[in-house]
């Protein structure tokens, strides 16, 4: 699905970078620096389809999933921006890179630290994301039930010695 691709190539986009750069491979390192800014550019069209399915789904959902959604498309907006600034810097170090400048090395970590960091907002999207259709994942405050939705031992053993 579309919605993977971020969160997937930015993990082997930030691998192949790390790998060019400790192995001292400019083809690798332009590789990787061209895949980024292609996850980048993906990540609109990602945020697009997700803003659509929000809205086609807004009437059917409870007051949770509402929630849930809520947070899921402010951090994927606020990510998309992180995105921007991660394919400009891949931009800025492909460029650097190609002319032998003496920042190449310096921008190259740290386009693969900001490529990271995206990698864990990404994540962290997917996972409201998936928590939207997976409620099986969520994470749900403790209550007085264990999973067979029978009450806590505890208060069972409290009612039965009040008796």
């Amino acid at each position: 699905m579309i919605t993977h691709f971020p969160i997937f190539g930015t993990l082997i986009g930030s691998a192949f970078l790390a790998y060019g750069i400790f192995s001292k491979q400019d083809a690798i390192k332009q590789a990787s620096f061209v895949l980024i800014i292609l996850i980048a550019l993906a990540t609109v069209p990602v945020l697009i389809s997700g803003s659509g399915a929000a809205d086609a789904f807004a009437p059917f959902v409870g007051e949770l999933d509402r929630q849930i959604i809520k947070e899921h498309k402010e951090l994927a907006e606020k990510t998309l921006w992180l995105s921007a600034l991660m394919g400009g810097l891949s931009l800025a170090s492909f460029i650097t890179l190609l002319k032998k400048n003496n920042l190449a090395y310096a921008l190259s970590i740290t386009t693969l630290l900001i490529t990271l960091i995206t990698f864990g907002a990404f994540s962290k999207v997917g996972n409201l994301g998936g928590q939207i259709r997976h409620t099986e994942i969520r994470h749900m405050p403790q209550t007085d039930t264990n999973q067979t939705g029978d009450h806590n031992e505890s208060a069972n053993d409290q009612h039965e010695s009040a008796h």
